[in-house]
């Protein structure tokens, strides 16, 4: 009878033991389950698109309603681009002026270095007529020398002409 009585109890102890793991277990898995929630709700947050037009498609909407007062006005004929047209004005455009230089002052020693065009390169291409001098263009460059500050103007690119 003590033997019974025995396994009777340690019957019960295994079957209160066995319902605590299942309580264990079944507390583990809500919270597995809500873990991965939480993951999957953050992969969306990271790796989502991120643009307007996913989000809320009745949002984008709200800005609209002068385009639709507009329509309305127009009783729904015609586009709803047409009360529109008569706001545009003409802007008058303009032109850049590119910066210049300050020029060097006057009283640096200037050197003249004259690059010229080679003989051979000086008569027309077509009918072999030399070539005119027309003009100059000219470059100042500052030549910085220890104890010594000089200006060198370069006489570049002297275009000529057939006359």
């Amino acid at each position: 009878m003590k033997e019974q009585q025995a396994l009777i109890e340690e019957n019960l102890a295994l079957k209160a033991t066995l319902e605590a793991q299942r309580l264990e277990l079944l507390t583990s898995k809500k919270e597995i389950e809500r873990l991965n929630e939480l993951v999957q709700f953050f992969q969306r947050m990271k790796f989502a698109p991120s643009s307007e037009k996913d989000k809320n498609p009745n949002q984008l909407r709200i800005f609209n309603e002068a385009e639709e007062l507009a329509f309305k006005s127009n009783d729904g004929e015609g586009s709803d681009q047409e009360g529109f047209d008569s706001d545009k004005k003409e802007v008058k455009g303009y032109t850049r002026k590119r910066g210049k230089r300050k020029p060097l002052p006057e009283d640096l020693e200037r050197e003249d270095v004259i690059i010229e065009l080679p003989e051979e390169e000086r008569v027309c291409p077509d009918d072999g007529t030399p070539l005119v001098e027309i003009g100059e263009e000219v470059s100042e460059k500052l030549d910085i020398i220890p104890a010594v500050i000089k200006v060198i103007r370069c006489s570049v690119n002297i275009p000529f002409t057939v006359l």
